[in-house]
């Protein structure tokens, strides 16, 4: 009778090996599908505008996917690192590089070029003298008057009898009326009131031609109602002011003139020729003048706390 061989068993050593090298299996094939199927960056932006005169001043966005780390490389300045959005100014005409690199899983740059071009020079230099007319600021109120005219006498036996009556207001302190209506409550035997303003607003005179019956009958008549007029006072009045006595305008461009001017506060501008006194232009400071030969066309704006002209040429 042959006895069987016993079952050969592993080592404990050789068990432990076996875990730890399919523990370390899983281990290594997660990190190798994470590298495998993480997204690769890609480096896109996008700057307004691509060209232009000098000064320019541009802005770019950063539109990557899926980095960690951005830099913005310009011409040879230091770089400008996780900046979504960056707004270079050049002042110096050329082409200028901008490079944007994004890091992640992977690299990627990509680089765009800025052309800067001259301003461009104007034919000949004219010296300008520049001048604005400062806004009215006027108080508008409302003012109310009650009318009450009543005819309740009877002087004809057998007739009825009519009488003119009117009324005269006036503004309070300082105002004049620029307008006004009536609205009639109640009238009887009364003509439509004639309501007028006096031509520079110091008064509104209300009347009317009112009628009454005779002694042996003995009805009235009457208006009623409330006189509704707008009263106004300038409070600070137009003023003629200078915003720069002298500049030359050898250029297209812009042109810082002065600080502290609002454009609100201006009803209008003008523009002269500072040696001959001629008039350029005039006009609505928020709208744009054109020269009276048509070549240059003038616009202002208020910007970084001062007021700036931008003179191009016509098309």
């Amino acid at each position: 009778m042959t006895t069987p061989l016993p079952k050969k068993t592993k080592p404990f050593t050789e068990l432990v090996v076996a875990i730890v090298g399919a523990f370390v299996g899983t281990i290594a094939g997660a990190i190798g599908g994470y590298y495998i199927f993480q997204p690769s960056v890609y480096a896109i932006f996008h700057c307004t505008p691509m060209e232009g005169e000098a000064p320019l001043q541009i802005k770019c966005d950063n539109e990557s996917p899926y980095y960690s780390k951005a830099i913005w490389e310009i011409d040879e300045e230091k770089p400008i690192e996780n900046k979504n959005t960056i707004e270079p100014k050049f002042s110096k005409p050329g082409d200028h590089k901008i490079t944007l690199t994004v890091l992640g899983h992977d690299k990627d740059s990509k680089t765009k070029t800025i052309k800067v071009t001259n301003l461009r020079s104007l034919s000949a230099a004219t010296t300008l003298k520049i001048t604005a007319t400062t806004s009215e600021n006027k108080e508008i109120e409302e003012k109310r008057f009650q009318v009450n005219f009543m005819k309740d006498d009877h002087p004809v036996l057998f007739g009825s009898s009519g009488r003119d009556y009117s009324e005269i207001f006036i503004p309070d302190d300082g105002f004049h009326f620029t307008d006004v209506h009536f609205a009639s409550s109640s009238a009887n035997h009364a003509s439509d009131p004639s309501v007028i303003i006096a031509p520079n607003g110091s008064s509104i005179t209300i009347s009317s031609r009112i009628e009454s019956g005779p002694q042996m009958d003995r009805w009235r008549g009457w208006l009623s109602g409330v006189l509704i007029a707008k009263q106004e006072r300038v409070i600070k009045y137009k003023q003629n002011i200078e915003v720069l006595p002298k500049l030359v305008l050898d250029r297209f461009g812009k042109y810082y003139l002065q600080q502290s001017i609002d454009l609100a506060s201006l009803s209008s501008i003008t523009i002269y020729d500072a040696i001959t006194g001629v008039v350029l232009a005039t006009g609505s400071p928020t709208s744009s003048l054109v020269s009276k030969d048509k070549d240059i066309v003038f616009s202002f704006e208020n910007k970084d706390g001062q007021l700036v002209m931008e003179a191009r040429k016509s098309n």
